[in-house]
């Protein structure tokens, strides 16, 4: 499988910062995707490691294949702290790329 590394933009903390402000907001991502009228939202099975976190800041995505054995770990040289990494592993939700164990909990 061929890999491509796309250079990460400059994100504008101004632009996240708002966001951040607004952690405490009973179900931020609800308001956020109304304000957007549902466009750009995530599927509501994608969901953070940890369930006692909420998780803001800009996105790092990472597309895998069906079969795909191609290390996904590069995105660590990309993303920068604050970052939060997607990786669509093709509906694949237990199992990431090398067998990595995903199930939260695990």
């Amino acid at each position: 499988m061929k890999k491509k590394i796309h250079p990460r933009p400059d994100i504008d903390e101004r632009l996240v910062r708002p966001f951040r402000e607004m952690e405490d907001v009973l179900s931020l991502s609800c308001v956020v995707g109304d304000a957007m009228e549902r466009c750009n939202i995530m599927h509501p099975d994608i969901k953070p490691r940890a369930a006692d976190k909420k998780i803001i800041g800009p996105a790092i995505t990472v597309k895998l294949t069906a079969g795909d054995i191609v290390d996904c770990l590069a995105v660590y040289q990309v993303a920068r702290p604050g970052d939060v990494i997607v990786i669509d592993a093709f509906g694949e939700i237990e199992l990431l790329s090398g067998g990595a164990d995903v199930r939260p909990g695990a």
